[in-house]
């Protein structure tokens, strides 16, 4: 199944229905059920957000996005965790607007950067577990089977199409054309960015 960006930013009862489980007897996170009554999604989902640089939003379009999506449904009364990286943010937030953040180290270098800090938050969310695991960038697609595997349920917002941008040499156009292979197979719901890119 895919959804596009603006509709999990900007409208709540499609980011709800997005986000519900598909049991309505499921016990979530604490012991709590995740379903409302009627279908709907509960007040206590715990649900993670993976990938991005971290919030407050002070580099690119990831955080742009996730900064609002982690306030809007902490605002609703989800406990709310963002992953951030150090070496974005040295002063070590422990929360922001109701959201708690977990910083964790990178190998900060231009192609293990994300995929170092992804690992240790899926290894970190893994430990503690949790509802819903949201990642972003499909480079990230290759640990999107942890999470699940543990019960929780996966999105993953694919982006563009990374490997046709220069930036990359040819081992980062590789692994974004295997990952978004592996897109397909690991996470419960894609995200995309545009309509474009959903078709």
């Amino acid at each position: 199944a895919t959804v596009t960006l603006l509709s999990i930013i900007y409208h709540a009862p499609t980011v709800d229905e997005a986000l519900s489980l598909p049991s309505q007897h499921r016990i979530g996170h604490a012991g709590v059920s995740t379903a409302a009554p009627g279908g709907g999604l509960a007040s206590s989902m715990d649900i993670a957000i993976l990938g991005t640089r971290g919030i407050p939003a002070n580099y690119g379009g990831f955080e742009t996005f996730a900064e609002p999506l982690a306030t809007r449904r902490a605002a609703r009364g989800h406990r709310v965790t963002v992953y951030c990286r150090k070496s974005n943010y040295p002063e070590r937030l422990e929360a922001y607007k109701g959201v708690r953040l977990v910083t964790l180290d990178s190998v900060h270098t231009k192609y293990f950067d994300t995929l170092s800090a992804t690992l240790l938050a899926t290894l970190h969310y893994c430990l503690h577990r949790g509802d819903i695991a949201y990642y972003c960038n499909s480079a990230n697609a290759v640990f999107t089977w942890m999470p699940r595997l543990m019960g929780a349920k996966v999105m993953l917002n694919t982006d563009g199409l990374e490997w046709e941008r220069a930036k990359w040499n040819w081992l980062g156009k590789t692994w974004y054309k295997l990952s978004e292979r592996i897109a397909t197979w690991f996470p419960n719901l894609l995200v995309s960015d545009s309509r474009v890119i959903q078709r």
